[in-house]
């Protein structure tokens, strides 16, 4: 059984047997994360879903059913067409496309249709790039993706049917064994720091990762010291 925060920071809420949807939510997600690889250690809980601090726009959602998606300060316009089907206005934008930020926005929507967009585009994503090539597997927005994935588990996994839940969750380790093994190839300062951050945070979130997590804090706090200090 899964202990999973969706409110607040950096807490384990119990699950209640009072829950049955999140109940079955968590064991779902216990046996698809138990296949993953020795790579990225097996996980039979979700112990921690922090909370993205950043602002959020619940606005986001109808722009886009308007055919239009802003990052980057730039629009592209849909055309009833998938954003990873548009030719990427700038590269700014197709960055930020590919990391996912904008989950918050569509979290923020607190609405079915902004849950179902979230979870298509994401399912999209896994199987059309999730192959570990192009701008997507950058270790700067790999770490991005993985943030923004694992801060809105709920978001991407709650209520899925089973193929996408099993598409979206295999995908989730496929980016975290791409990462910590590229983390190292991300240009220093900012991309290398956010790459080191984000395999703590998964270290932190996943249960059965705790053995990793001395590693990933131990390099990370040495790149800081090299950094900053």
């Amino acid at each position: 059984m899964f202990d999973l925060m969706l409110k607040e920071r950096l807490k384990m809420i119990a699950q209640s047997a009072e829950r049955p949807k999140r109940s079955a939510f968590a064991e779902r997600l216990a046996s698809r994360m138990k296949s993953w690889s020795l790579a990225a250690p097996p996980a039979d809980r979700v112990l921690l879903v922090p909370q993205d601090l950043r602002t959020s726009d619940p606005s986001f959602w109808r722009e886009i059913k308007h055919g239009q998606f802003g990052l980057a300060g730039t629009i592209a316009f849909l055309d009833r067409r998938s954003p990873f089907d548009v030719v990427p206005p700038t590269p700014g934008w197709e960055r930020e496309l590919h990391g996912f930020g904008w989950l918050r926005n569509l979290a923020a929507a607190a609405n079915d249709e902004g849950r179902q967009m979230a979870r298509r585009f994401a399912a999209e994503w896994a199987d059309r790039f999730g192959g570990g090539t192009g701008v997507g597997a950058e270790p700067v927005i790999a770490a991005r993706r993985l943030i923004s994935w694992i801060s809105h588990t709920a978001l991407l996994l709650d209520d899925a049917d089973p193929a996408t839940y099993d598409t979206i969750t295999d995908s989730l380790g496929r980016q975290l064994r791409l990462l910590s093994s590229s983390w190292h190839e991300a240009p220093e300062s900012y991309p290398r720091l956010l790459a080191l951050i984000a395999l703590v945070l998964a270290d932190m979130s996943l249960a059965g990762h705790e053995r990793r997590l001395k590693g990933a804090e131990t390099a990370l706090d040495a790149e800081i010291a090299r950094q900053i200090l």
